[in-house]
């Protein structure tokens, strides 16, 4: 478990600093179960020194609540929102629905 624990700190840690520049201080909002293990986090707080960490409380967002969070735009993106482009640079990559309507038979 503590490797994968390691791991996925790592993972994190990478794709953070794939995507910001590592000289300039960043705002990282957590939330979800890994928000409450503790050796995760300090993994990722060691491997990402000189940011800043919040959870999305901060936001307004109860941190337990992301899945229901994410339904609730899946939700609304399916009812009122139009198709999600994607980046581009991917190739023939079509525009997608957000969600999906499903009713009972």
């Amino acid at each position: 478990m503590a490797t994968l624990n390691k791991f996925s700190a790592d993972t994190i840690i990478a794709s953070i600093n794939h995507f910001f520049n590592s000289k300039n201080k960043i705002e990282i909002y957590v939330s979800g179960g890994g928000m409450h293990n503790p050796l995760l986090i300090n993994y990722i707080k060691a491997g990402l020194p000189g940011h800043d960490f919040f959870t999305t409380e901060n936001l307004g967002i109860h941190p337990d609540a992301k899945e229901a969070v994410l339904f609730a735009i899946l939700a609304n993106e399916c009812v009122a929102g139009s198709k999600q482009i994607f980046n581009t640079s991917l190739g023939n990559v079509p525009a997608v629905s957000m969600g999906k309507i499903s009713f009972p038979d």
